[in-house]
């Protein structure tokens, strides 16, 4: 006997539904179904079900359960299945069986087999640790190597502490992530653009106070510390975070925030990277190109604009690192329109572009803190090696494979090199 079908259109803005038998239909979509976007307050999905129920995808939201109250009117009720915190893409139900779904979400793959009763966060995840995850920015615990912390596109912050996965400490779209490497039990997290103070123990976080940086001048995705430096602990409590107009500075981690300098300075673009030195001292890169010293003296800070030719104007600054110990030496990595890496030796600027390709993204860069002529490069096909400051460079698989690598470096204590790749994890390299 051949199944009764339906399909399902759910009005969005009028909670109305319509119900179409399909049983005959001539397409022969048979027993698997999945979404498709039909007007642009429209989304369905058909069922095999004769109960009134139906699932509705919407994309880059949620999967939700309808069910129809009244075929005469089409009024119908409408459940959150899947829960916010990730983008659902796809959806396939088990033949004959409209009461299991399987979901494919940037988060992972999951499955639900509940869906009539389900509610909130129903849903099994189908995927074991970090890999599914788009992570975007980690901070590395300054003294135990098994903890991680990563910010992820809808998927909030996640800590990874020796054990089989990660676990998520908040939920929605985790842009930035650091630790107090002077007192790891606080933390710093931008959620959805709003900024908190975290308390943290062990796999929970509590949110322990809103920031003062007005919402309007903010980067999701740059905030930087001071370099680990144990015999000065007060430098963990410093930070820097770009915005619209100008850097912003802290230094009581995260509670209070100075605009630098406080009035009088265009900067010509927002804060898009920067390099901190010290409390003092750091670095800072534009959307338009432009790279700029700021120094602290008798507690007035004086940018200095430092770009000059060669070095190419008006590509975004994507990242800064300082090698440690040196006069002003820095790596800049540009958005790509030419030659992407560039070497600042303190005083002019030479191209490190040799051997690597100029049409992929180079996010993440991360010097040898024991070797000032040795430095890494992550971009959209793995990490690169020099041995040279960029003069030459070589592909550095070493395990991990073509990857679109978002953040790179090294552990403060151990020396670990880990890179953090797009959907697919998190790796570690012991130089040693």
């Amino acid at each position: 006997m051949t199944p009764t079908r339906y399909l399902y259109m759910y009005d969005v803005a009028q909670s109305k539904a319509t119900k179409l038998n399909i049983t005959n239909d001539p397409k022969g979509y048979g027993a698997i179904w999945e979404y498709q976007l039909t007007a642009p307050s429209y989304e369905s999905i058909m069922a095999d079900d004769t109960e009134n129920i139906a699932y509705v995808l919407a994309p880059y939201a949620a999967v939700y359960r309808f069910t129809v109250t009244d075929n005469s009117t089409g009024d119908a009720t409408l459940t959150e299945i899947t829960g916010s915190g990730w983008d659902p893409y796809t959806v396939k139900m088990t033949p004959g069986n409209s009461n299991q779904m399987w979901i494919g979400t940037d988060m992972g793959f999951f499955n639900c087999s509940d869906m009539k009763t389900a509610s909130g966060y129903g849903m099994t995840a189908l995927y074991n640790g970090m890999q599914g995850l788009l992570s975007t920015q980690m901070s590395q615990h300054p003294t135990d190597a098994n903890q991680v912390m990563v910010g992820a596109q809808d998927n909030g912050i996640s800590l990874y502490n020796g054990s089989a996965s990660f676990t998520q400490l908040e939920a929605a779209d985790g842009y930035n992530c650091l630790y107090n490497w002077n007192d790891p039990t606080k933390a710093f997290f931008n959620i959805n653009g709003t900024s908190y103070i975290m308390t943290l123990s062990g796999t929970t976080a509590a949110q322990q106070s809103n920031t003062k940086l007005i919402n309007g001048d903010w980067s999701e995705h740059m905030i930087e510390t001071a370099p680990y430096n144990p015999s000065s602990p007060s430098d963990a409590n410093f930070l820097v975070w770009g915005g619209n107009t100008a850097p912003h500075v802290s230094t009581d981690f995260g509670t209070n925030w100075a605009k630098v300098p406080a009035t009088g300075y265009n900067y010509g673009g927002g804060i898009t990277a920067a390099e901190v030195v010290s409390p003092t001292k750091f670095f800072a890169g534009t959307d338009k190109g432009d790279v700029y010293l700021l120094e602290n003296s008798g507690g007035t800070w004086t940018p200095t604009k430092i770009t000059s030719e060669p070095f190419p104007s008006g590509r975004e600054v994507y990242e800064i690192e300082y090698i440690p110990g040196s006069n002003n030496e820095i790596y800049v990595s540009l958005q790509p329109g030419g030659t992407q890496i560039w070497y600042y030796d303190g005083s002019s600027w030479n191209d490190r572009g040799s051997g690597l390709n100029h049409s992929t993204l180079f996010r993440a860069l991360a010097a040898d803190p024991d070797n000032s002529s040795v430095v890494y490069a992550g971009g959209d096909q793995g990490v690169y090696y020099s041995d040279d400051k960029g003069a030459t460079w070589t592909r550095f698989f070493t395990g991990m494979g073509p990857a679109s690598v978002q953040d790179l470096g090294f552990h403060p204590t151990t020396k670990k090199l880990r890179a953090l790749a797009w959907g697919k994890g998190l790796y570690e390299f012991n130089k040693n």
